[in-house]
């Protein structure tokens, strides 16, 4: 900065004075960044996760993965922002400290400046997560809900009244099974009744 001053370039001396400074919030995510690093990529991998998740999400995929990587989110940040708490001045700085470290878990950039404590203003989250995501792709109708095949509902109708004869029969002929088996066995008594009968006369 001295060199750029004496070879006469004050103002690209006072731009480079500028962005080495951070805002208070960017200077406590810069100082969580080297201070907290399990935490920070825990938060980072849940971003990664957050973003998959929302790209399966709306493929059609089920919810469950981005709702797990909300969790770790939030459980990276609530760490984060305690560790913070003794560094910012304040709770507008740790409101725009939870905003920028929202931020720097899903975006490639904001993530690389907060990876090598970096960063030198605060950022705004860009709407990642469940909340304002937008609905994922209605699927494709399916039997349930298609329009139904007048043709297709009287074959299955038959087949129904089809099987219930079949058990009705069946079950007439089981009837019928033992009434004949109960005949069998009158008409054998009957028989040995009438020889006893014979061989007594």
């Amino acid at each position: 900065m001295k060199e750029l001053r004496s070879g006469g370039e004050r103002e690209a001396a006072d731009l480079l004075k500028k962005a080495r400074k951070p805002t208070a919030a960017a200077w406590v995510a810069n100082q969580l960044a080297r201070n907290e690093r399990m935490n920070v990529r825990a938060l980072l991998t849940a971003g990664e996760q957050l973003r998959e998740g929302q790209a399966e999400l709306m493929r059609g995929g089920k919810p469950d993965d981005l709702r797990r990587a909300e969790d770790s989110e939030r459980r990276a940040l609530s760490a984060l922002l305690d560790a913070g708490r003794g560094l910012a001045d304040g709770d507008t700085t740790l409101r725009k400290l939870e905003s920028t470290l929202r931020a720097a878990a899903v975006d490639p950039e904001a993530r690389e400046l907060l990876e090598r404590g970096r960063l030198t203003k605060e950022l705004a989250p860009s709407g990642f997560g469940l909340a304002g995501m937008p609905e994922p792709p209605k699927r494709k109708a399916t039997a349930k809900t298609a329009r139904p095949d007048p043709a297709a509902e009287r074959r299955k109708r038959d087949l129904v009244k089809a099987r219930e004869s079949v058990q009705e029969a069946q079950k007439r002929a089981r009837t019928a099974d033992r009434e004949a088996e109960k005949a069998r066995k009158d008409l054998v008594k009957a028989e040995e009744h009438l020889r006893g009968l014979e061989r007594s006369n």
